[in-house]
């Protein structure tokens, strides 16, 4: 029997509808409250890494269309909403490591842990899971203000989102010690995004502007459907206040 998860207002879903209780029953996916501001077709996600479902199957079609035709022509079954920066960042990353490994496969669907456009050489795992650095490592190389932690939170025992600068988790609050220091001292890998959103929390810019100038987060100030009118993520669109579970 496939199991399903009961929302808050009664109804049976496939997976859960927040990002933290996934990551905590360790669950691969979530269901959004939003669809995807992106390709506008799903509301799914991998709780790991936060990509959406369709977008990271879209992902796929990219890199077979790209690789086979040798095309600069968009595909025509897959929607123009995905040819920005921040989609075709993985798609051209996957058809670089596809030239340097002639052997690779194309899987046709994404990785089960990260949902990653998945290429395999010959042992069937997921090349860029292999390649992929420790979570707070790749989020601080990726400039992403928050990561997934691998152990559970000392203070509430939970797999929980964390952000990148001082490791904060953020269901329980609960920042951890660095070893050799009386409090983290991580704040000079504050980035202008994470500074930007705690000095000027009022500041509206939109998801356009934001992206023209290489920022990671936008705010309109329109709230979201749980009435939020804070921040939100330009790759994703997805609002942080939702994603921290607050209320």
């Amino acid at each position: 029997m496939t199991k399903v998860f009961k929302t808050s207002d009664g109804n049976f879903i496939p997976h859960p509808d927040s990002r933290h209780e996934s990551l905590r029953i360790r669950h691969r996916l979530y269901i959004d409250y939003c669809k995807c501001g992106i390709c506008g077709s799903s509301s799914t996600r991998f709780a790991k890494s936060d990509n959406c479902i369709m977008c990271q199957r879209y992902k796929i079609e990219l890199v077979r269309h790209f690789s086979t035709t040798k095309s600069d022509q968009w595909p025509s079954n897959v929607p123009t909403t995905l040819n920005n920066p921040y989609i075709m960042k993985e798609v051209n990353s996957v058809l670089k490591m596809m030239l340097e490994t002639p052997n690779a496969v194309l899987h046709y669907e994404p990785c089960r842990e990260y949902g990653h456009v998945r290429i395999s050489n010959g042992n069937d795992q997921c090349m860029q899971c292999t390649n992929r650095l420790k979570p707070r490592e790749q989020a601080i190389v990726d400039s992403e203000p928050t990561y997934v932690s691998t152990s559970p939170c000392t203070q509430c025992n939970n797999i929980t989102l964390r952000k990148t600068d001082n490791k904060e988790c953020l269901v329980c609050e609960h920042v951890p010690s660095v070893p050799g220091n009386k409090a983290p001292t991580s704040a000079t890998k504050l980035t202008p995004d994470t500074i930007m959103m705690r000095d000027a929390p009022d500041t509206i810019v939109s998801r356009e502007d934001a992206e023209i100038y290489g920022f990671k987060v936008y705010r309109t100030g329109q709230p979201c459907r749980r009435g939020h009118t804070g921040w939100r993520y330009v790759s994703t669109g997805n609002c942080i206040d939702c994603l921290k579970g607050d209320k």
